[in-house]
C-alpha cells in the first residue's frame, strides 16, 4: 500500500493552502486494487460527526466527492451523529465508482448506516454488526430511546411525547436503511433494534452478519501461520510523481465537466 501523506493529499485535492491538512484527510490513502487497479481507502474510524477525525459530514462528503477510483471503506466505529451519518450514506450511494465496506472492528448504531450505502459488505472473524434503537441526550441528564426517554423525571412529562414521537420517526427511517440493504423486512429489522429483556439492539458478530443479510461475504483470514510471498510495490520517486500527475490530470478532468455548473 502506498499511503499519501498530509501535504501530498491537500495537493491532490487542490487544498495546497489548508491551514490543518493533517486533519482534514487524515483518513484517505491509496492504494492497489485487487483488480490490479487502483482503489482508494477510506478508514471510518471513530465518532460519526466527529471534525477532529475527519468524520463529520461535511469533511467527509467533500472528499468523497474529490474521489475518482474505486473506493475501500475499513470500518471500525461505535456510530454517532445520526445525521451526519445519513449525509455519508447518501454520498457513498451517488458515488460513481464501486464502494466495498470492509467491518474490521465494530460496525455499531450509525456507523451501520454509512456501511450500508456500499455496494459490497465484507465482514471480519471476529468483528461486530450491531443495531439498536436510536438514543437521544436531553437536559445533560436525561438520556434514553422512544421507549426509556424520560421515564424518570415525571416533572417534565408535557416535553417527552413529542421527542418520544421524534425518536420513533428516525427508528424508522434507520430501519428503511437496514432492510433495503439486507433484504430483510422491517418487522424483522424493528425486532432487532428492540433486543430481548433489557437489552437494547441486537449485535451479530462475524459469519452472523453474513447469515442475517448485513453483510455479503467474509473476510480472508491467516490460517496456518504461512508468511505471505505477496509481492509489495516500493514507490520511487519517480513512480509517485507519475502516480500524482496521473491523478492531477483526473482531477482537471473532472474540474472542466464541471465548470459550466459554476458559470
Amino acid at each position: 500500500m502506498r499511503v499519501l501523506n498530509a501535504h501530498d493529499r491537500c495537493e491532490l485535492m487542490g487544498l495546497e493552502n489548508l491551514t490543518d491538512p493533517d486533519r482534514i484527510f487524515v483518513n484517505l490513502s491509496v492504494n492497489g486494487g485487487e483488480d490490479g487497479g487502483e482503489e482508494t481507502v477510506v478508514d471510518v474510524q471513530g465518532d460519526v460527526g466527529d471534525p477532529s477525525t475527519a468524520m463529520d459530514a461535511p469533511t467527509f462528503v467533500s472528499a468523497l466527492r474529490e474521489i475518482d477510483t474505486p473506493i475501500r471503506m475499513r470500518i471500525n466505529t461505535y456510530g454517532g451523529a445520526v445525521y451526519d451519518a445519513t449525509d455519508i450514506y447518501h454520498a457513498v450511494v451517488d458515488h460513481p465508482y464501486k464502494v466495498t465496506a470492509d467491518i474490521v472492528g465494530a460496525c455499531w448504531s450509525s456507523g451501520t448506516i454509512i456501511c450500508s450505502a456500499a455496494d459490497t459488505i465484507r465482514m471480519g472473524v471476529s468483528s461486530v454488526f450491531g443495531i439498536h434503537r436510536a438514543q437521544m441526550g436531553f437536559l445533560a441528564f436525561m438520556v434514553g430511546n422512544h421507549a426509556t426517554l424520560g421515564e424518570a423525571h415525571d416533572d417534565i412529562n408535557d416535553i417527552v411525547p413529542p421527542l418520544r414521537q421524534y425518536l420513533r420517526e428516525v427508528d424508522e427511517g434507520i430501519a428503511k436503511v437496514l432492510s433495503d440493504s439486507s433484504g430483510n423486512t422491517m418487522a424483522k429489522v424493528r425486532k432487532w433494534m428492540e433486543g430481548k429483556g433489557a437489552q437494547d439492539g441486537t449485535q451479530f458478530v462475524g459469519q452472523a452478519a453474513v447469515d442475517a443479510g448485513f453483510a455479503d461475504e467474509m473476510l480472508p483470514t491467516k490460517k496456518g501461520g504461512k508468511p505471505k510471498n505477496k509481492a509489495v510495490e516500493v514507490d520511487t520517486a519517480e513512480k509517485h510523481t507519475e502516480r500524482m500527475a496521473q491523478h492531477r490530470a483526473r482531477q482537471l478532468q473532472l474540474i472542466r465537466k464541471r465548470a459550466p455548473a459554476y458559470g
